[in-house]
């Protein structure tokens, strides 16, 4: 979780004033056109376009809370018949990590922060360069989660400076404002969550992977 206080604020601030100005973003995933003909289950028009930039999203949202989805992380999936094994073993993992009023006031106002990746162009890049490949190799995310996640924890860096500015400052120098890259863990329902506010989640995504984080202020 990364929370920022008033001096914690000011440093940030500092430092982002610091940095290079980037001239461009680049796109995350890059899709050469092709002379050859594509293989016959690639589309064609996926391969010939760019795909999009990643892009930073945020938004207001209630949290749903149900406590459930914290046990989904024992649903065995491929290779790991008793789920994730980080299951009690990290610290920000069910059942070790706080529900979410333990941790955020629930009280105050809540922002779902995500990213949002073309995960279709992505798949066809990777099955026109490896056509030999099963979809479960296709969709690894070894290939693409961290780029996802760099970019979302940079871009929610800066919008908790960006925000912390808008909130009360006695709000901020008493509790803080943070966010967490986790809110499943804590017992949210994130799927339908998101969905309140008309944002729908694919299982598993075939076309847009959204990358989500929840932001809130500190409990007292």
């Amino acid at each position: 979780m990364i929370s920022l206080n008033k001096k914690g604020i000011e440093n940030a601030v500092q430092k982002t004033r610091q940095m290079p100005v980037r001239k461009k973003a680049r796109s995350v995933v890059q899709v050469e056109v092709l002379q050859d003909d594509p293989p016959c289950n690639v589309s064609s028009e996926l391969l010939q376009r760019k795909a999009r930039p990643l892009s930073f999203h945020a938004a207001q949202v209630v949290p749903i809370l149900d406590d459930r989805i914290r046990g989904l992380c024992t649903r065995p999936y491929p290779n790991h018949p008793k789920g994730c094994p980080n299951f009690g073993e990290r610290p920000d993992c069910p059942p070790k990590e706080k529900h979410l009023e333990e941790v955020f006031d629930a009280t105050q106002s809540f922002w779902a922060l995500w990213a949002e990746f073309d995960f279709a162009a992505h798949r066809a890049k990777m099955q026109h360069a490896h056509p030999t490949w099963s979809d479960r190799q296709v969709d690894c995310c070894l290939y693409w989660q961290g780029t996802v996640r760099k970019f979302l924890r940079h871009h929610a860096q800066a919008w908790l400076v960006n925000h912390a500015g808008r909130l009360s400052k006695a709000l901020v120098a008493r509790q803080g404002i943070m966010y967490t890259e986790g809110p499943e863990a804590m017992g949210v329902n994130v799927t339908a969550t998101m969905k309140k506010i008309g944002v729908e989640l694919e299982w598993p995504p075939k076309n847009i992977v959204r990358k989500i984080f929840l932001a809130g202020v500190k409990a007292r």
